[in-house]
Protein backbone atom coordinates (compact mmCIF):
# COMPACT_ATOMS: atom_id res chain seq x y z
CA UNK A 1 0.00 0.00 0.00
CA UNK A 2 1.50 3.33 -1.04
CA UNK A 3 1.88 6.40 1.17
CA UNK A 4 -0.99 8.37 -0.39
CA UNK A 5 -3.43 5.51 0.09
CA UNK A 6 -2.37 5.24 3.74
CA UNK A 7 -2.81 8.99 4.18
CA UNK A 8 -6.32 8.86 2.71
CA UNK A 9 -7.30 5.91 4.90
CA UNK A 10 -5.97 7.61 8.03
CA UNK A 11 -8.15 10.63 7.36
CA UNK A 12 -11.20 8.47 6.65
CA UNK A 13 -10.64 6.39 9.78
CA UNK A 14 -10.80 9.55 11.89
CA UNK A 15 -13.92 10.89 10.20
CA UNK A 16 -16.02 7.78 9.54
CA UNK A 17 -17.51 5.62 12.27
CA UNK A 18 -17.79 2.28 10.43
CA UNK A 19 -16.34 1.61 7.00
CA UNK A 20 -15.21 -1.26 4.82
CA UNK A 21 -12.42 -1.04 2.26
CA UNK A 22 -13.62 -2.83 -0.88
CA UNK A 23 -12.49 -2.99 -4.50
CA UNK A 24 -8.90 -3.34 -5.65
CA UNK A 25 -7.24 -2.23 -2.41
CA UNK A 26 -9.13 -4.96 -0.55
CA UNK A 27 -8.09 -7.47 -3.22
CA UNK A 28 -4.44 -6.46 -2.84
CA UNK A 29 -4.59 -6.82 0.95
CA UNK A 30 -6.26 -10.23 0.68
CA UNK A 31 -3.60 -11.37 -1.78
CA UNK A 32 -0.83 -10.21 0.51
CA UNK A 33 -2.39 -11.91 3.54
CA UNK A 34 -2.94 -15.25 1.76
CA UNK A 35 0.18 -15.18 -0.46
CA UNK A 36 -1.88 -15.04 -3.66
CA UNK A 37 0.15 -13.88 -6.71
CA UNK A 38 -1.04 -10.52 -7.99
CA UNK A 39 -0.26 -8.29 -10.92
CA UNK A 40 -0.29 -4.50 -11.04
CA UNK A 41 -2.12 -2.67 -8.25
CA UNK A 42 -4.61 0.15 -8.76
CA UNK A 43 -4.56 3.57 -7.15
CA UNK A 44 -8.31 4.23 -6.87
CA UNK A 45 -10.15 3.59 -3.61
CA UNK A 46 -13.61 2.19 -2.91
CA UNK A 47 -14.88 2.74 0.63
CA UNK A 48 -18.24 1.46 1.88
CA UNK A 49 -19.55 3.55 4.78
CA UNK A 50 -22.31 2.71 7.23
CA UNK A 51 -24.92 5.50 7.45
CA UNK A 52 -28.48 5.83 8.64
CA UNK A 53 -29.70 8.07 5.83
CA UNK A 54 -28.60 10.46 3.09
CA UNK A 55 -28.22 13.34 5.56
CA UNK A 56 -25.61 11.37 7.49
CA UNK A 57 -23.90 10.38 4.24
CA UNK A 58 -23.65 14.06 3.27
CA UNK A 59 -22.15 14.86 6.68
CA UNK A 60 -19.50 12.20 6.10
CA UNK A 61 -18.64 13.73 2.74
CA UNK A 62 -18.58 17.26 4.18
CA UNK A 63 -16.24 16.19 6.97
CA UNK A 64 -13.82 14.76 4.39
CA UNK A 65 -14.10 17.81 2.16
CA UNK A 66 -13.13 19.96 5.14
CA UNK A 67 -9.80 18.10 5.28
CA UNK A 68 -8.90 18.65 1.62
CA UNK A 69 -10.97 16.15 -0.36
CA UNK A 70 -12.63 17.60 -3.47
CA UNK A 71 -16.18 17.10 -4.73
CA UNK A 72 -16.91 15.74 -8.20
CA UNK A 73 -20.03 15.56 -10.36
CA UNK A 74 -20.85 12.18 -8.83
CA UNK A 75 -22.51 12.18 -5.42
CA UNK A 76 -20.44 9.19 -4.33
CA UNK A 77 -17.03 10.23 -5.69
CA UNK A 78 -14.44 12.49 -4.10
CA UNK A 79 -10.88 13.28 -5.14
CA UNK A 80 -7.75 13.58 -3.06
CA UNK A 81 -4.79 14.92 -5.01
CA UNK A 82 -4.84 12.69 -8.13
CA UNK A 83 -6.82 9.85 -6.52
CA UNK A 84 -10.47 9.00 -7.00
CA UNK A 85 -12.33 7.79 -3.92
CA UNK A 86 -15.78 6.25 -4.27
CA UNK A 87 -17.86 6.31 -1.09
CA UNK A 88 -20.61 3.68 -1.14
CA UNK A 89 -23.30 4.22 1.53
CA UNK A 90 -24.92 1.17 3.08
CA UNK A 91 -26.76 0.18 6.24
CA UNK A 92 -30.12 1.65 7.23
CA UNK A 93 -30.00 3.98 4.20
CA UNK A 94 -30.65 0.99 1.92
CA UNK A 95 -34.12 -0.28 1.05
CA UNK A 96 -34.04 -3.95 0.07
CA UNK A 97 -30.28 -3.66 -0.53
CA UNK A 98 -30.70 -0.69 -2.89
CA UNK A 99 -29.50 2.87 -2.24
CA UNK A 100 -30.86 5.74 -4.32
CA UNK A 101 -29.37 9.18 -3.69
CA UNK A 102 -31.42 12.27 -4.52
CA UNK A 103 -30.44 13.94 -7.75
CA UNK A 104 -27.67 11.45 -8.51
CA UNK A 105 -27.26 10.73 -12.21
CA UNK A 106 -25.71 7.34 -11.44
CA UNK A 107 -27.90 4.25 -11.35
CA UNK A 108 -29.11 2.86 -8.00
CA UNK A 109 -26.41 1.29 -5.83
CA UNK A 110 -26.78 -2.41 -5.05
CA UNK A 111 -25.29 -2.98 -1.59
CA UNK A 112 -26.33 -6.61 -1.14
CA UNK A 113 -23.86 -8.43 1.11
CA UNK A 114 -22.17 -5.32 2.50
CA UNK A 115 -23.54 -5.72 6.02
CA UNK A 116 -22.59 -9.41 6.07
CA UNK A 117 -19.14 -8.51 4.69
CA UNK A 118 -18.60 -5.99 7.48
CA UNK A 119 -19.73 -8.45 10.15
CA UNK A 120 -17.24 -11.06 8.86
CA UNK A 121 -14.53 -8.55 7.94
CA UNK A 122 -10.81 -9.12 8.32
CA UNK A 123 -9.06 -6.54 10.48
CA UNK A 124 -5.79 -5.45 8.88
CA UNK A 125 -3.23 -3.47 10.89
CA UNK A 126 -1.53 -1.31 8.26
CA UNK A 127 0.44 0.81 10.71
CA UNK A 128 0.34 1.38 14.45
CA UNK A 129 -2.25 4.13 13.97
CA UNK A 130 -4.17 2.62 11.06
CA UNK A 131 -6.40 -0.45 11.12
CA UNK A 132 -8.83 -1.15 8.30
CA UNK A 133 -11.62 -3.66 7.68
CA UNK A 134 -11.72 -5.59 4.41
CA UNK A 135 -14.04 -8.37 3.23
CA UNK A 136 -12.96 -11.94 3.83
CA UNK A 137 -11.94 -13.72 0.59
CA UNK A 138 -15.32 -15.47 0.53
CA UNK A 139 -17.27 -12.22 0.78
CA UNK A 140 -14.91 -10.51 -1.65
CA UNK A 141 -15.94 -13.17 -4.18
CA UNK A 142 -19.60 -12.45 -3.40
CA UNK A 143 -19.22 -8.68 -3.82
CA UNK A 144 -17.36 -9.13 -7.09
CA UNK A 145 -20.00 -11.46 -8.48
CA UNK A 146 -22.70 -8.94 -7.61
CA UNK A 147 -20.60 -6.17 -9.18
CA UNK A 148 -20.43 -8.22 -12.35
CA UNK A 149 -24.18 -8.73 -12.29
CA UNK A 150 -24.63 -4.96 -12.22
CA UNK A 151 -21.99 -3.73 -14.68
CA UNK A 152 -20.77 -6.74 -16.74
CA UNK A 153 -17.05 -5.87 -16.63
CA UNK A 154 -14.42 -8.52 -17.25
CA UNK A 155 -12.18 -7.07 -14.52
CA UNK A 156 -14.77 -8.22 -11.96
CA UNK A 157 -14.66 -11.73 -13.45
CA UNK A 158 -10.85 -11.66 -13.25
CA UNK A 159 -10.94 -10.62 -9.59
CA UNK A 160 -13.27 -13.34 -8.33
CA UNK A 161 -11.62 -15.95 -10.58
CA UNK A 162 -8.28 -15.05 -8.96
CA UNK A 163 -9.72 -16.00 -5.55
CA UNK A 164 -11.33 -19.21 -6.85
CA UNK A 165 -8.08 -20.34 -8.47
CA UNK A 166 -6.29 -19.98 -5.13
CA UNK A 167 -8.99 -21.55 -2.96
CA UNK A 168 -6.40 -23.86 -1.35
CA UNK A 169 -4.61 -20.80 0.05
CA UNK A 170 -7.89 -19.30 1.28
CA UNK A 171 -9.20 -22.60 2.69
CA UNK A 172 -6.09 -24.70 3.47
CA UNK A 173 -8.08 -27.76 4.62
CA UNK A 174 -10.31 -27.90 1.53
CA UNK A 175 -8.67 -31.07 0.17
CA UNK A 176 -8.86 -32.95 3.48
CA UNK A 177 -12.39 -31.77 4.30
CA UNK A 178 -13.72 -32.71 0.86
CA UNK A 179 -12.00 -36.07 0.36
CA UNK A 180 -14.64 -38.30 1.97
CA UNK A 181 -17.47 -36.61 0.04
CA UNK A 182 -15.44 -36.87 -3.17
CA UNK A 183 -15.19 -40.67 -2.92
CA UNK A 184 -18.85 -40.92 -1.92
CA UNK A 185 -20.19 -38.82 -4.82
CA UNK A 186 -17.62 -39.46 -7.55
CA UNK A 187 -16.29 -42.90 -6.69
CA UNK A 188 -14.33 -44.50 -9.52
CA UNK A 189 -15.38 -42.16 -12.29
CA UNK A 190 -12.36 -41.64 -14.52
CA UNK A 191 -13.78 -38.52 -16.15
CA UNK A 192 -13.76 -36.44 -12.95
CA UNK A 193 -10.58 -35.03 -11.48
CA UNK A 194 -10.26 -34.18 -7.81
CA UNK A 195 -9.62 -30.54 -8.79
CA UNK A 196 -13.04 -30.45 -10.49
CA UNK A 197 -14.68 -31.62 -7.29
CA UNK A 198 -12.83 -29.01 -5.22
CA UNK A 199 -14.64 -26.23 -7.11
CA UNK A 200 -17.97 -27.91 -6.30
CA UNK A 201 -17.00 -28.33 -2.64
CA UNK A 202 -15.76 -24.73 -2.45
CA UNK A 203 -19.13 -23.60 -3.81
CA UNK A 204 -20.76 -25.40 -0.88
CA UNK A 205 -18.27 -23.74 1.46
CA UNK A 206 -19.23 -20.33 0.05
CA UNK A 207 -22.89 -21.11 0.68
CA UNK A 208 -22.13 -21.97 4.30
CA UNK A 209 -20.27 -18.64 4.71
CA UNK A 210 -22.72 -16.44 2.82
CA UNK A 211 -25.97 -17.96 4.01
CA UNK A 212 -28.85 -19.40 2.01
CA UNK A 213 -30.31 -16.18 0.60
CA UNK A 214 -27.09 -14.71 -0.80
CA UNK A 215 -25.83 -18.05 -2.11
CA UNK A 216 -29.12 -18.99 -3.82
CA UNK A 217 -29.24 -15.70 -5.70
CA UNK A 218 -25.65 -15.97 -6.96
CA UNK A 219 -25.90 -19.69 -7.74
CA UNK A 220 -29.01 -19.25 -9.87
CA UNK A 221 -27.53 -16.17 -11.55
CA UNK A 222 -24.35 -18.07 -12.50
CA UNK A 223 -26.33 -20.95 -13.98
CA UNK A 224 -28.58 -18.64 -16.00
CA UNK A 225 -25.62 -16.66 -17.35
CA UNK A 226 -23.55 -19.73 -18.25
CA UNK A 227 -26.46 -21.34 -20.12
CA UNK A 228 -27.23 -18.29 -22.26
CA UNK A 229 -26.45 -18.44 -25.96
CA UNK A 230 -24.43 -16.36 -26.57
CA UNK A 231 -23.13 -15.75 -23.06
CA UNK A 232 -21.13 -12.62 -22.29
CA UNK A 233 -20.18 -14.13 -18.96
CA UNK A 234 -18.81 -17.28 -20.64
CA UNK A 235 -16.93 -15.09 -23.09
CA UNK A 236 -15.33 -13.17 -20.23
CA UNK A 237 -14.38 -16.46 -18.53
CA UNK A 238 -12.76 -17.76 -21.72
CA UNK A 239 -10.48 -14.74 -21.66
CA UNK A 240 -8.96 -15.84 -18.35
CA UNK A 241 -6.13 -18.22 -17.57
CA UNK A 242 -6.96 -21.70 -16.40
CA UNK A 243 -7.79 -25.22 -17.54
CA UNK A 244 -11.53 -24.79 -18.05
CA UNK A 245 -13.03 -21.85 -16.15
CA UNK A 246 -16.54 -22.36 -17.56
CA UNK A 247 -16.85 -25.94 -16.29
CA UNK A 248 -15.28 -24.93 -12.99
CA UNK A 249 -17.85 -22.14 -12.57
CA UNK A 250 -20.63 -24.65 -13.26
CA UNK A 251 -19.23 -26.77 -10.42
CA UNK A 252 -19.18 -23.70 -8.14
CA UNK A 253 -22.78 -22.87 -9.08
CA UNK A 254 -23.90 -26.43 -8.33
CA UNK A 255 -22.27 -26.20 -4.90
CA UNK A 256 -23.92 -22.85 -4.23
CA UNK A 257 -27.32 -24.28 -5.18
CA UNK A 258 -26.75 -27.49 -3.17
CA UNK A 259 -27.35 -29.42 -6.38
CA UNK A 260 -25.89 -32.87 -6.83
CA UNK A 261 -22.42 -33.04 -8.33
CA UNK A 262 -23.03 -32.23 -12.01
CA UNK A 263 -22.21 -34.54 -14.91
CA UNK A 264 -20.69 -32.16 -17.43
CA UNK A 265 -19.60 -34.80 -19.92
Amino acid sequence: MDLTTKEILKIISKKVRDFLVVGAVARDEICERYNIPLGAATEDLDIAVVVEDEAEFNKVKDSLISTGFLETESKIRLKYEDRKIDLVPFGAIAVKDIVILKGDKNRPLNVSGFIESLEAALKIQIESDLEISIPSPEFYIYLKLRCYEDRKLQKDVADFWLMLQHKKLIYPNVEYDSSAEYFELVGDRKDVQFEDFLFYFFGKHLRDVWGEALASHVGLYLLSELKKEPSLFASHLRGLEGKDPINFMLYVAAGLNRDSFPDLQ
